[in-house]
C-alpha cells in the first residue's frame, strides 16, 4: 500500500455520513492499519503512489491511524481498543492527575513528570508519534515514551535516541482495564 490520501480522503468522508446517519457518530477520525511491522507501515506513508507527486500528509484524513501488529501481542492489543474510554482509563491508571496533558499542551504528550514530557504510544497511533517526532526535534526535553515490549526496537529506531524509552507489559494494562484472559479473541 502506497498512502495516496485522496482516496482516503474520500473513505473517511462516506465513513463519517454512514456512521452519523446509523449510528449518532457525528466524526470518524480514527482508523486501524493491521500489518507485519510499524516500519513498513510508516515507510507506506512516506511513499507516494506511482506517478504522482505527495500532497497529503497521512493525518488529513484520520487524525488517529493506531498500529496493531499481526501477531497475538497484536491480538491483546487490539482487544484493549475495543474497550470503553479506553484511551482516558490508562492514562488515569499511569499518570496522576496534575501530571496529564489533557490534550491541551502546547504538544503531543500525555504527562509532564519531574519535568520530563511523558508520551504514551501504548494505543500504536502513528500520527501522534509522527507529531510528537517533529516536535521533539525543536523544544528542549527531557522525553520519555511509554510503550509495549514488542514496540520497543522500532520505537528506538524511529525516534533515534531523542526520547528515553519505558515499557509497561500488556498484562499490566490489560489488569488495569480489567479484561480477563477470556475476554481476549482467539
Amino acid at each position: 500500500m502506497k498512502w495516496n490520501g485522496m482516496g482516503e480522503i474520500k473513505t473517511v468522508h462516506h465513513l463519517t455520513e454512514l456512521a452519523r446517519l446509523n449510528a449518532g457518530i457525528p466524526m470518524v477520525d480514527s482508523a486501524i492499519l493491521f500489518g507485519a511491522s510499524e516500519e513498513i507501515a510508516l515507510q507506506s506513508f512516506s511513499e507516494k503512489s506511482a506517478g504522482q507527486r505527495k500532497v497529503v500528509q497521512p493525518d488529513a484524513a484520520y487524525q488517529h491511524i493506531h498500529f496493531i501488529p499481526l501477531s497475538d501481542f497484536g491480538v491483546r492489543q487490539l482487544r484493549i481498543l475495543t474497550v470503553p474510554n479506553w484511551k482516558e482509563r490508562i492514562l488515569d491508571a499511569l499518570f496522576l492527575p496534575e501530571t496529564r496533558s489533557y490534550g491541551i499542551g502546547r504538544f503531543e504528550y500525555d504527562a509532564c513528570v519531574e519535568g520530563g514530557y511523558v508520551f504514551s504510544h501504548l494505543d500504536g497511533d502513528l500520527n501522534r508519534l509522527i507529531r510528537f517526532k517533529e516536535t521533539i526535534e525543536y523544544i528542549p526535553g527531557p522525553f520519555e515514551v511509554l510503550c509495549f515490549p514488542h514496540q520497543v526496537e522500532f520505537l528506538r529506531e524511529y525516534l533515534e535516541g531523542r526520547a528515553v524509552i519505558k515499557t509497561i507489559g500488556l498484562e499490566a494494562i490489560e489488569q488495569a482495564l480489567e479484561i480477563k484472559e477470556a475476554d481476549t479473541f482467539e
